[in-house]
């Protein structure tokens, strides 16, 4: 199984997971989880494995109101081969590539907060074993996700007894 997840740089909080079969392309769950967290967070940047590396996550991205850093392969180009009338030109995609080209080491500046959500996936493993026990596919989806329930639980605790958070739940 594969965890995917969207997470903060401050609190290492994460606001957005998927669980997929280890196999499966990881591209496609991007735009889900990014939306999800623009719709609780401000996000400002997005810093990504170049996994989800594609024009329409570097759209998504500028669309919500932030700038892409999503590494691009070494081979990645900016010519295109595609009719301008079947396919509008990915402008989000030629800045951050651009970017990328003429201004690697700014890019990096920006791409190295990527380092983050290892930082998270590393917290989790050591608090939470970097392993699951299910034997069903259901359980082992749910296992992983309880996981990043408990992870963000402590995170919960860390901002309220370290950072004095002062937090106000509503009433359901």
């Amino acid at each position: 199984k594969k965890l995917h997840i969207v997470s903060g740089v401050g609190t290492n909080v994460i606001t957005s997971a998927r669980v997929t079969n280890g196999y499966s392309n990881d591209h496609p769950y991007y735009e889900g989880m990014i939306r999800e967290t623009s719709r609780n967070f401000r996000i400002r940047e997005v810093c990504a494995d170049p996994a989800y590396l594609s024009r329409k996550n570097c759209s998504i991205t500028e669309e919500l109101g932030a700038q892409p850093f999503i590494l691009p392969k070494v081979n990645t180009r900016l010519d295109f081969t595609m009719p301008e009338a079947r396919y509008p030109r990915p402008l989000a995609w030629v800045r951050m590539v651009e970017l990328w080209k003429n201004n690697r080491e700014q890019f990096l500046q920006h791409y190295h907060q990527r380092s983050n959500v290892e930082s998270t996936f590393s917290s989790m493993k050591r608090k939470f074993l970097p392993y699951i026990r299910s034997k069903s596919e259901t359980a082992q989806f749910n296992e992983m996700l309880c996981k990043v329930v408990c992870h963000n639980l402590s995170v919960l605790c860390m901002a309220m007894f370290e950072l004095n958070v002062n937090l106000k739940f509503e009433r359901i």
